[in-house]
């Protein structure tokens, strides 16, 4: 598994949202590891949509993560074919 994109959504009781993403200033520094294989695939609408649905005083994580053997699967299944 390689992590591409995270990012924190949390919802206070007032109904302000916040959102922490791996590209912001000072997490990126930290998190350098991660934020090395991310491609920053978490749009502003696709946190949007977690906010929304959030309830009030919750928060959530949003990860977006490759199977490493799932492209390994896929190369075998289009790798060459053997007849008989």
């Amino acid at each position: 598994m390689r992590i591409l994109d995270l990012a924190f959504v949390s919802k206070a009781s007032d109904s302000s949202v916040t959102v922490v993403e791996l590209t912001d200033p000072g997490v990126a520094e930290t998190l350098r590891q991660v934020t090395d294989a991310q491609f920053d695939l978490l749009s502003h609408e696709d946190l949007r949509t977690v906010s929304d649905s959030l309830a009030i005083g919750s928060s959530a994580l949003v990860v977006v993560w490759e199977n490493t053997w799932a492209a390994r699967l896929a190369a075998a299944v289009r790798g060459p074919r053997v007849s008989w």
